[in-house]
Order: C-alpha cells, then sequence, then structure tokens
C-alpha cells in the first residue's frame, strides 16, 4: 500500500566527521532494522541492502521489521543468503501486470507460486535473522469496507509459514467489494481471523514488528520517500519501543516511478492483449506519452541505491533537533529528474504533494496511536512476544514443556534458538 509522506522544515547538519553509517553500525551490540512501507520501491531498498551486505554490515543486524511492501523486503534482508534471494528475485520479478491474474484468490496463489515460494524460506524459523512482520484484523466486513482503524487490530505475525504471512501484510484491499475486494488482494483468513489484510493502517511507520523481537534501543530505519527530507522526522519516542539512538536512511523514489506499473498494467490489459494478437506491431509507445518502462525504473532505482550506499557509508551523517537521531539520504534524484519525462513530470508535482500533505495531516492520529501501544507494552498489559497476549504472538508451549521438565529433573536444558519471553537487554 502506498505510503503517503510528508515535507516539513527541519534543521540538520553534519556530524562529526568520525560518525558515518559504517562507524555508527560497527559500535553496535544489538541493532534492529525496520522498513517504512510505500508500495513498488523494493528495488531500491534492495540496492541499499545488498550494499550494505556486500560490505559485512548485515552481520551486525539482529532483528528486522517490516509491513505491506516492506514485508518482502525484510524477508529477503532476513534471508541466510541475502545476495543470492536479491539475485534471483530481480530477475525472476515478472511484474504485478504479468502475475497471470489480477484478481484474488488467483494474484495471491500466483504470487505465491511464482515468486515468494522461489525466493524464500517456507518458514520464519528458517531465516538467519529474526523477522517479524504486521497485517490487520478488522472486526467484521463492514470495518474492512470502510477501512475503519477503530474497529481493526494489528496481528504481529512472527513464526510459521512465511510466504502466506508476507502475502496477507501486503495484502492491500482497495475498490469496490472489499473485504472480497473484486480486483486485486482480497480479504485473507489467517491463522482463523477474517478479513486480515494490508497492514500498513496499523503500522505505517513499520516499526511494530520491533515489539516481537529481543529489546534493542538501536534502530536503522529505511524510509523510502518521494525525494530528498521529504519526510518530517518522527521523534524517536514515537516509533514502536522507543529506541534511542536512530538512523533514519531515505530512498527516494518519485511518484512516477512507484506508479510506473501502471502503464505496463495498460499495455498487458485484455483490449492490448487482443489488439496485439491481430497485429504484433501494435503497442503504445512508452516515450510517446512522456512515461519510462517499469523495467528501467527497477534498474536505476537498485542500481543507483548501491552505488550511492557505498558512496555514503563513509561519509559524515547528519543529525537534527533530536539527540541520538541521524539521518542519510542516498539521494536518488539526481539519477531519475533528468529521466522523467514530461507526463512524469506533471504526475509528481501532483502526487508527491498529496504525498507530503497526508503525512503531514495525520502525524498526530499516527503519533497517538504508537504511544498508547507502547504504553501497555511498557506496563506488560500488551505483549507480541512469544507466549503474548497480542494478536499474532507466538505460544510458548514447546518451550514450558522444556521448563517443566527441567523444573522436574533439574537437568540445564537445551532451548531452541531465542527463547525467552523478555530476550537481552543492551
Amino acid at each position: 500500500m502506498l505510503l503517503l509522506a510528508s515535507a516539513a522544515a527541519h534543521t540538520i547538519r553534519k556530524a562529526p566527521d568520525t560518525v558515518t553509517l559504517r562507524s555508527w553500525m560497527q559500535s553496535q551490540k544489538c541493532l534492529k532494522m525496520a522498513s517504512l512501507p510505500l508500495m513498488n520501491t523494493q528495488f531500491a531498498q534492495l540496492g541499499f541492502l545488498d550494499a550494505l551486505n556486500d560490505a559485512g554490515l548485515m552481520e551486525k543486524v539482529t532483528g528486522v521489521s517490516g509491513v505491506s511492501s516492506g514485508a518482502f523486503v525484510t524477508a529477503i534482508a532476513a534471508s541466510k543468503n541475502q545476495s543470492e534471494t536479491s539475485a534471483k528475485f530481480r530477475k525472476i520479478w515478472p511484474g504485478w501486470s504479468n502475475m497471470g491474474a489480477s484478481k484474488d484468490p488467483e494474484m495471491s496463489a500466483n504470487y505465491k507460486e511464482k515468486v515468494l515460494d522461489q525466493v524464500l524460506p517456507k518458514t520464519f524459523e528458517e531465516l538467519k535473522i529474526p523477522l517479524a512482520v504486521t497485517a490487520v484484523h478488522y472486526l467484521d466486513d463492514k470495518a474492512a469496507a470502510t477501512v475503519d482503524g477503530k474497529r481493526a487490530e494489528p496481528v504481529v505475525i512472527s513464526d510459521g509459514p512465511l510466504s502466506d504471512s508476507v502475502i496477507v501484510s501486503s495484502s492491500a484491499m482497495i475498490g469496490p467489494g472489499c473485504p472480497k475486494c473484486n480486483s486485486g488482494f482480497q480479504g485473507k483468513t489467517f491463522r482463523g481471523l477474517f478479513p486480515v489484510a494490508d497492514g500498513f493502517l496499523k503500522d505505517e511507520y513499520g516499526t511494530l514488528g520491533l515489539s516481537a523481537l529481543a529489546p534493542c534501543p538501536n534502530l536503522l530505519h529505511i524510509m523510502p520517500q518521494n525525494y530528498p527530507q521529504q519526510l518530517k522526522p518522527t521523534l524517536n519516542k514515537n516509533l514502536d519501543t522507543q529506541p534511542t539512538n536512530v538512523v533514519s536512511l531515505g530512498v527516494d523514489v518519485p511518484s512516477s516511478g512507484i506508479m510506473s506499473m501502471m502503464w505496463d498494467s495498460i499495455r498487458h490489459n485484455k483490449a492490448m492483449t487482443f489488439l496485439k494478437k491481430m497485429n504484433t506491431a501494435i503497442d503504445v509507445p512508452m516515450k510517446m506519452i512522456g512515461a519510462n518502462e517499469d523495467e528501467a525504473w527497477e534498474k536505476l532505482e537498485y542500481e543507483t541505491a548501491y552505488e550511492h550506499t557505498k558512496e555514503q557509508l563513509d561519509k559524515p551523517m547528519m543529525i537534527g533537533d533530536e539527540e541520538g537521531h541521524f539521518f542519510v539520504d542516498l539521494n536518488l534524484m539526481e539519477h531519475w529528474k533528468p529521466m522523467r519525462g514530461k507526463w512524469e513530470e506533471k504526475w509528481d508535482k501532483k502526487n508527491d504533494k498529496q504525498h507530503t500533505d497526508y503525512w503531514a495531516s495525520t502525524a498526530d492520529r499516527r503519533n497517538v496511536m504508537v504511544s498508547e501501544r507502547n504504553l501497555k507494552l511498557k506496563d506488560g498489559s500488551l505483549s507480541y512476544r512469544a507466549g503474548g497476549n497480542g494478536k499474532g504472538a507466538p505460544t510458548l508451549l514447546k518451550e514450558e514443556a522444556l521448563m517443566m521438565k527441567q523444573k522436574e529433573t533439574g537437568e540445564k536444558q537445551v532451548y531452541p534458538k531465542g527463547f525467552s519471553t523478555h530476550g537481552p537487554i543492551y
């Protein structure tokens, strides 16, 4: 689902020369990573992640949180062989218009078969880095049809089948008929709950999954946006789990790049397919309409994000008005700005502003929502950790059995990896 972003004037200045992204990451005893959701930015995010991986810095990451479009990106980041997984995805990705269906249940089934099952392990437990993703459960069909946030609850998923969890986290319901939408993704039945869909509504920062992972005060926050410094900085206290040491990483993709798949969809619709069967020379030249191919955007986003990340690793980061909050901007704009056609420039002028206005106008609502659940997480009345009472929290049946055996026999037991309802605190 689209995340709409916001510009706001804020003061940033260069940090001391020794405070670089590389040095900051290397100095952390633990490090969480989260991806703020913005549809169709996966290639740019993967360019950043692959550059970190090639520099050996992904070894510092101890947990990852994602939602909506970020659920798939963070699943790749958490994989045992990130480089191989990323390369395979970029090679086999057919684009949404070539998924073989434009409506559920076929669309989700094809996405799972053609893409997710080809690149991701079967379960969360097979990942290298602990991962949690967020979906939303609506209390009834009417709440889903009207996207009623007051009658919806987050579902934080950190165990079990992986592909199904990624799909439900990114199942944005759009158009008439929802939750059994007439086109696109439909609401899902997930772990006995219906309807469950895209997690954006309850996790616009992409950080709620952090609450299901071992506590850590350090966060690398990947923030896709339309242009450099578009998003008003979110205070650390307003992020889930309230990290105290944060780097906000800006990845700049304009609205035209995000929606490049729209023209690809037009070129592959039924009418166009029929005309091409009649005459193979028939097409809609992208240059004629002042736009670029979907593949051109994906290639540029990945390659420039990769190169700019390598360049930024050893440059001083920026700091803002809040203590413990740093900024890095990949500034991909210098590459895509001259590439855009006239239609794309016009599209961006209108839609980038709408994204900006949305983020600014909804900040208070979003921060109140996160603050309220942070209080509950802190006082113990809410938990998404193993054995917790939040929706999606894994059970502790196996661990409890081991604990009972240890208590009865006095023997030291070997616990599963990651076992603990509290985890290490650094």
